[in-house]
């Protein structure tokens, strides 16, 4: 007790702080597992996003399948009754009308579109087309192979060759008065001239002309030609 207050004085009690636990020790995670974890989520990212794209994909390509049936559809040619008129080839080409009128009735009775009449009607041409070619290169080369044999032919052809032409020339000319040219357009387009045989009988008989022995018989009109001699009845009706 104070002498000066006559009060007691108590001394404060000291306070004892609250215990504090200790927190648990964190364990450190697997480096392998994480690797393995993330290499995973990445693969199935990957996958999910290649099964979005190809669903993608095919809805797009139904898509356009589906845009494109429904054009056709739209743009297509109905069946139709066709003429001759309706057959078109390239120029050049001639169309039998006997085939050509079978064809149309062959179109109309399977109801043909326009499309497919055209696609056949292209295919008969490029047929006839090319077997018009061969034959004409057929021509050609057996054009050249008499031409080849007669200048290898060893009574007609080497240096002879062109003489023995040129005595046929001048028998057509002889013979054939205003005719020849006719003639001589005639052995062109039939090849005649070109072969061989042809030109040893048309040599022999130039030659046996040239030596006047071609004509046998009585005598006869001496005003008379060669020619109205090997044709009394020319030129008469």
């Amino acid at each position: 007790m104070s002498q000066e207050t006559g009060q007691a004085t108590e001394t404060p009690a000291t306070e004892t702080p609250p215990a504090t636990e200790t927190p648990p020790t964190a364990t450190a995670p697997d480096p392998a597992a994480v690797a393995a974890a993330q290499a995973q989520a990445a693969t199935d990212a990957e996958a999910a996003q290649k099964a979005a794209d190809d669903a993608k994909a095919k809805e797009t390509e139904a898509a356009e399948k589906k845009a494109a049936e429904e054009k056709e559809k739209g743009t297509k040619e109905e069946p139709r009754t066709f003429t001759a008129e309706d057959i078109k080839l390239p120029e050049g080409v001639a169309l039998d009308e006997g085939l050509r009128d079978g064809f149309l009735e062959i179109a109309n009775e399977a109801q043909f579109t326009p499309e497919v009449v055209d696609k056949l009607v292209n295919l008969q041409a490029n047929a006839m087309k090319e077997a018009s070619e061969k034959g004409s290169q057929l021509w050609a080369d057996t054009q050249e192979k008499w031409q080849e044999e007669a200048k290898a032919d060893k009574d007609i052809g080497g240096p002879q060759l062109e003489e023995n032409l040129a005595n046929i020339s001048k028998l057509i000319d002889s013979f054939g008065g205003e005719r020849a040219d006719a003639v001589r357009k005639a052995f062109d387009m039939t090849g005649f001239g070109n072969h061989p045989e042809a030109i040893h009988f048309l040599s022999r008989i130039a030659k046996e002309q040239a030596e006047g022995r071609l004509v046998a018989g009585g005598p006869g009109n001496v005003d008379q030609s060669q020619a109205d001699t090997m044709f009394p009845n020319q030129g008469q009706s």
